[in-house]
């Protein structure tokens, strides 16, 4: 067989294997809640070819345990406070927004009858999570209801890292048969292949974008109130004793 059966026969073994590649499990799907975050398969086990290459097709997963890495944990909490004035409250949960490092995502008012009420939902960087809602707490005549919450998305981080990294070793392999095809057919076909990669490595890195950034801030939505007046009783009349 001559080289250029061999060059032939490598490049059809190269697009066999990507067509593999692109049956793998379906890639992690990320959604906010504001929060949900749904479990992605496992990335496929190497495959491995004869095909010359400057390195390997895919890459193993780190051989830590996830614990060992940077936690990726995305915080919410919800709190419902009685306030002396409403437009008051506002203006001090901005101030404890920006205090944080933090910024305001929605503020939203209405009246309930005579009496305005508002809902302030505002972002802070994690690590001001706990100081932020101590905070809110402070401006509050009564703490009518709070709620916090955590998802720890650390494993569904580190699949993607692992799935990137599969993608890119095959983006770096089909870079090198482009680089070396010496005909217009050989280039077209492995330019489309590598498209397909490009593609697939930019979703998986909105994907990873958008946990990191999810997990860097933390969201705190806050309604706000003021109190409604006890209504006085109505004294029960006393009966009028009927005279004998």
């Amino acid at each position: 067989m001559g080289k250029r059966s061999l060059r032939v026969a490598g490049l059809g073994l190269l697009l066999l294997l990507v067509g593999l590649a692109g049956c793998a499990p379906a890639r992690a799907t990320v959604a906010v809640t504001q929060v949900a975050v749904a479990a992605t398969a496992p990335p496929a086990k190497p495959v491995s070819t004869p095909v010359p290459t400057a390195g390997p097709a895919k890459e193993s997963a780190p051989a830590y345990y996830p614990f060992a890495a940077e936690r990726k944990i995305i915080k919410n909490a919800e709190m419902t406070l009685l306030v002396e004035d409403t437009d008051a409250a506002i203006s001090r949960l901005t101030g404890i927004a920006t205090q944080f490092g933090g910024y305001i995502l929605s503020i939203q008012t209405w009246y309930s009858g005579e009496y305005k009420e508002a809902t302030v939902t505002f972002a802070v960087p994690s690590d001001n999570f706990e100081r932020a809602m101590q905070r809110v707490r402070e401006i509050a005549l009564k703490v009518e209801k709070e709620t916090a919450s955590g998802q720890d998305v650390t494993d569904i981080y580190v699949d993607l890292e692992s799935q990137l990294r599969n993608l890119e070793a095959t983006q770096a392999r089909l870079r090198s048969f482009l680089d070396k095809a010496q005909t217009v057919e050989e280039a077209l076909k492995v330019n489309q292949e590598l498209q397909k990669i490009e593609e697939e490595i930019e979703v998986i890195k909105g994907k990873m974008n958008f946990i990191e950034g999810r997990s860097a801030f933390s969201i705190i939505t806050v309604d706000v109130r003021p109190p409604r007046p006890t209504p006085t009783p109505t004294p029960t009349p006393t009966p009028t004793p009927t005279p004998t």
